[in-house]
């Protein structure tokens, strides 16, 4: 894989901010929140998925249906596996062009500070 041969060393990290670590990824390794997928998605990034429950095993198979990302089940989880998985995000081209497709589309959606009055003004009546 042509993606190996150009990692830099890893290290392990406390909690880091997603506005501070992603613009630094190629790709997300995640559970499969919402947070952690919408982040990635705003940063155009594809991601793989290894959902652990509640809204996770949705949100995988939307990501893979939308071609952003990949999923592992928790039993298929190997680092042999997960290597093949990152592998393919990196090198197949259409999952970050998908990726950065839907970066679009979240940055061309109104502002929260747009939608919270019309929103209030509706619950007021």
């Amino acid at each position: 894989m042509p993606w190996l041969d150009h990692m830099e060393s890893t290290s392990a990290a406390g909690y880091v901010r997603h506005d501070l670590l992603l613009p630094r990824c190629a790709a997300v390794v995640t559970h499969g929140g919402a947070g952690t997928m919408l982040a990635a998605l705003g940063c155009g990034l594809p991601m793989l998925t290894i959902p652990q429950g509640a809204d996770q095993y949705l949100n995988a198979e939307i990501c893979a249906r939308r071609g952003v990302g990949r999923t592992l089940l928790t039993e298929q989880v190997t680092p042999t596996a997960v290597r093949e998985e990152v592998g393919r995000l990196l090198d197949d081209p259409g999952y970050r062009a998908a990726a950065s497709e839907v970066a679009a589309e979240i940055a061309a959606m109104p502002a929260a500070d747009d939608v919270v009055p019309a929103l209030e003004a509706l619950a007021a009546g």
